[in-house]
Parts: C-alpha cells; structure tokens; sequence
C-alpha cells in the first residue's frame, strides 16, 4: 500500500505537468487533449482514506523536496481534483470549436499542476515552487477569450498575484529563518507580527480577504465558465490552507492575531454580501457569494489562533466548508454556463429548478451540506470561551439570512439574463449533472454532524435564517417584477478597483503633465532630449514580452530567489 501511496504523490501534480509538456506534440495532440481532464484522477484517488502519513524524500530536488498527505490535505485534494475533473469535462465540448483549445489546456494542465502540488509537498520550497506555478499559469486561463474586460482582468488578478508572490518569500523566509528547517509543519511557529502580516496578506489575496479581492469579481465575469470553477472550488482554497500550513494554529495562543482573523471573516461575510446585491450579472454575484463564504472560513481560522482548545472543532468547521462551498459554487456556475450556451426561456426554467439544490446549500437549508457547515461553525464558535460569543452567534445566522438574499438574486438574475444559442447542451450538461450529484450527496460525507442537524433546535436554528431570507428576498423580487423597479444602487464589479483606477490615472496624467513642463536638459544627457530614442526601448521591451524569453527571464529569477533561502 505504501508503494502505491508514493507513485499516487509523484502521479498528483506530475502527471498534469508531464501532459501540459505532451501537448507539444503535434501528432498525438489529439489524443491528449481528449485525456487531459482525467489527468487529475491520482489526485481523486490518492484523497481516499488509504495510508495518512507515507512521506516521499526527493533529497535532489531543489532544496530537498518531501512529498506527503495528512487528514487535512486529503480533503483539499478530494475537493480540488474533483473540481479540476468537471471543469475539464465541460471545458472539453465547450471549447471544441475553438482554434485556441491547445493553448487553454496547456495552462489548464500547469495550473491544475501548481494547485494540486501545493497540498501534497511537505516543504516550503516546493510549496513555493508550484504556488507560483499555479498563479502565474491561471493568468492565460483568464485572458483565454481576448475580450477587453478579460484583458483588464489578467492585469488586475497578474498584479497582485505578483505582489502575494513577494510577500510570501519574505513571509517564508523569516518562517524558515525562525524554524531553522524548511519541513512542514515545523515552520508553523510563531515568527512575530512581521511573519504573520506578510502571510495574512500573501495568502489573503487568494483567499479574497478585504480589501484584496477585487481581482476576483472581474476573473470570475470576464474568464471562461471552467476558468471560473477551478478558482472558486480550488484556486481560493490555496490561500485558505497556505493558513492552515503556515500559522501556528492549536500552538500557542494569539488572541489580538485571532481577533484580527474573526473581524476580517465577519467584514468579508457581510461586505460580500451587500455589493453582491447591488450586482446585475450572475457570475458577479457568485464571485461576492464567493467573498462572503471565503469570509466565513476565516471565522474558525481566528478561533484557532485565540483559542487553541478550539481548534479541532474549527478545523472541522473548516474543511466542511472548504468542501460545501465548492461543490455547490461549481454547481452553480456550470449552470449558468449551460444557460449561456443554450438556454432559452424554457429551458432556463427548467435549469433554474437544478440551480435550488446549491443555492440553498449555500443557504444553509436544514438538510444539506451548508446546515451542515453552519452548525460546525457554530460549535467551534461556543467552544471559544469568551463573554460575548452569543453576539457571534447571532452574526453567524444573520450572514445566513445575507447569503439566502444572494441566492434569490441570483435566480433572478439568472432568468433574467441573456441566452445563447451554440447547441452544446447535451456534452455540457454531464458534468453539471454530476456536481448536482455531489452536492446531493456532500451531507453524507459527516454522518455525525447530519445526524446533530436533525434536532429540531438546530432545525429550527438552520431554517429561520434561510426562511426569512427567502421571505424578504422573494418579496423584493416579486414587487420589482410588477413595478419594473430596480436596484437603487448599483456597484460595478471590482468596487474599491475603480476610485484606485482613476486616481492612478490621475497621478500618470499629472506626472506626464508635469513631464512636457521641463526643459529638455531635465532629462539625463545620456537620452536624447524629449526622449528621442524611446523607440529603441520599446524594441527590446517587445522582445522581452515574448514568451520564451519571459519564460527564461521567469525561470532565472525563481532559481535566483530559491538559491537565496536560508539554508536549513
């Protein structure tokens, strides 16, 4: 069994590397592309309940990489091969026509590479590696379409992911300076607060912590449908277990960093919930449903830095949540997928009923893996001896109320919204059907907590929430219906993006202003004045835009920043 366990860890991020680099071939290119989705299945199987704890040495490989799986990275793995494996299945018949399909499935390949080897490497340099491998890959699967609004958001998204890159380098390097090893978890220790603000920001930008989320509205609008899948399901999940790995969770305690974590994820909770209301495209709506959701796992983060008693308890409320959120967040957006791709008025009517399901997990509905979810929550929340937890409590069922709004707009806009006509429904629907299933089936996955949900208590504790959400919600839908009203406000995708935007582009047209107002012998007489010449730069910045050299320029520079770690 152990032979089998190490082959799987090699298999999990290799094989989708190995294929990413078959592609190349021409001759066979057919036949990959065909193959490609199911590269993730080591993943799905290595997730299984086989041998915990087998670890692999790879003494040769950068600084000594170290393979393994724990209970906690069995869970993300599951999750995230499962939302690899229905993204590529409707990412194979929704791009079948298109000339770029090679090119999407390249980058596919690395990032489903970078994002699976993240969970199962044991060492912060490996980490690292295929973290950055992950980021930088997803930004051609956002750009895939070419439109304008997908263009701007790989520069949104490429821009801070590029900041996160640094602030974790510096955060790991004073983690490994501090640890004096490069192992996981041994450099889980607390490192002071500079180690703890690098890592809450470097992670924060993919989990879509305030005020580092924007790039995710425009990502999850403009990107294709599967694009939009991986990153809610598993892409958001790196940052959360970069968490999990990284901070000294159930250590000692940390209740000012744990109070810091709680006010984030309630302000998350409670902000995504406001402007996605005000939003009237449906993939906008879901990427602040994605924000409040991310916002409430970061709840039971907080919980186990100030309170490490409770951190089993909200570990569990953790991993419920990282895999509710995303069968039902996948569910959701291949259906508004399948409606754009064929989805007439009928038809809509007829999708909108396989919608319920995952909206109202995501609700919290009594019966489904979001009650479930809900009630781990609640139960690492009580376990945190403090006066004012019945406060947090009563936050926690008015954030359920907030996503159970979101959920009616969404059907709403979902009807709403435009349709098209490319007849792919019959290949598309197989995978929505199976992430159908797997919501379905999510709550059997914690017998335990299931059966703890059906006390009428915390029945009744599950469905007022999601009952006078639903009232209200319904209620504002069906006088808008009749009187033709519509949102009062109205806060485009990227909120807080668009003032930074225009005062960036003030200050650039001030400087340039600024600029012309000087004298030619301003400038340094090694240019021209005026900047004759300038042409001469924008050549060799042409050049080092091309692919093959940024790729070199991008390999030189991670070799340089992995020659510079502190040794072990």
């Amino acid at each position: 069994m152990d032979a089998i366990m190490v082959l799987l860890l090699i298999l999990v991020p290799g094989l989708p590397l190995a294929w990413a680099l078959a592609l190349v071939c021409r001759s066979w290119r057919s036949v990959f592309l065909r193959l490609a989705p199911w590269t993730v299945l080591p993943g799905m199987l290595a997730a299984m309940p086989f041998a915990d704890g087998t670890v692999l040495q790879v003494p040769w490989l950068l600084l000594g990489a170290r393979l393994g799986l724990d209970p906690v990275g069995r869970v993300f793995l599951g999750v995230s091969a499962f939302s690899w494996l229905v993204a590529g299945i409707y990412a194979q018949r929704s791009l079948a026509m298109d000339p770029r399909r090679s090119r999407f499935f390249f980058f596919y390949l690395l990032t489903a590479s970078g994002n699976l080897g993240i969970i199962v490497v044991q060492d912060l340099a490996s980490f690292y590696l295929f973290f950055t491998l992950m980021s930088l890959a997803f930004y051609a699967l956002i750009i895939h379409d070419g439109t304008p609004g997908a263009r701007r958001a790989g520069r949104v998204y490429i821009s801070l992911a590029i900041i996160g890159e640094a602030l974790l380098y510096a955060g790991f390097t004073l983690l490994a300076r501090r640890a004096g090893t490069l192992d996981l978890p041994a450099v889980a220790v607390p490192a002071g607060e500079a180690a703890f603000a690098l890592l809450f920001l470097g992670f924060g930008i993919k989990a879509g912590s305030l005020p580092l989320h924007v790039w995710m509205p425009l990502v999850y609008r403009h990107a294709p449908i599967a694009a939009a899948v991986v990153s809610s399901g598993a892409l958001i999940n790196a940052g959360l277990l970069g968490w999990l790995r990284f901070l000294p969770l159930g250590q000692e305690a940390q209740p000012e960093l744990g109070l810091l974590y709680l006010t984030a994820g309630l302000a998350a909770a409670f902000y995504g919930v406001m402007v996605g209301l005000t939003q009237t495209e449906p993939k906008s709506l879901l990427a602040y449903s994605s924000i409040s959701q991310m916002g409430l796992m970061t709840v039971p983060v907080g919980i186990g830095l100030a309170a490490p008693a409770a951190w089993p308890l909200a570990l569990a409320a953790v991993l419920v949540y990282v895999v509710h959120h995303a069968l039902a967040k996948g569910a959701l957006f291949l259906g508004v997928g399948l409606a754009a791709a064929n989805g007439g008025p009928d038809r809509r009517r007829l999708l909108s009923v396989g919608l319920l399901l995952p909206a109202l997990a995501l609700a919290g509905m009594p019966l489904t893996s979001g009650a479930i979810a809900k009630l781990a929550l609640k139960q690492a929340a009580a376990a945190w001896p403090v006066s004012w937890i019945g406060w947090l409590e009563l936050l926690l069922s008015l954030t359920a109320v907030g996503t159970t709004l979101l959920m009616v707009r969404f059907l709403f806009l979902f009807r709403a919204h435009p349709s098209g006509r490319t007849n792919l429904e019959k290949g598309l629907s197989m995978p929505w059907g199976i992430s159908l299933a797997a919501v379905a089936a999510a709550p059997v996955l914690w017998p335990s907590l299931a059966v703890a949900s059906l006390d009428p208590a915390k029945l009744w504790s599950a469905f007022w929430p999601v009952g006078l959400g639903a009232l209200i919600g319904g209620g504002a839908a069906a006088l808008a219906g009749r009187t033709g009203t519509r949102m009062p406000v109205r806060i485009p995708a990227g909120d807080i993006l668009l003032p930074v935007e225009r005062g960036g582009r003030s200050l650039v047209a001030a400087w340039a202003a600024l600029a012309e107002r000087r004298p030619a012998s301003f400038w340094p007489r090694a240019l021209p004045a005026g900047l004759a010449g300038h042409d001469r730069w924008l050549r060799l910045e042409a050049r080092l835009r091309q692919w093959f050299v940024a790729g070199l320029l991008f390999l030189a520079i991670t070799a340089a920043l992995l020659l510079a770690l502190p040794d072990p």
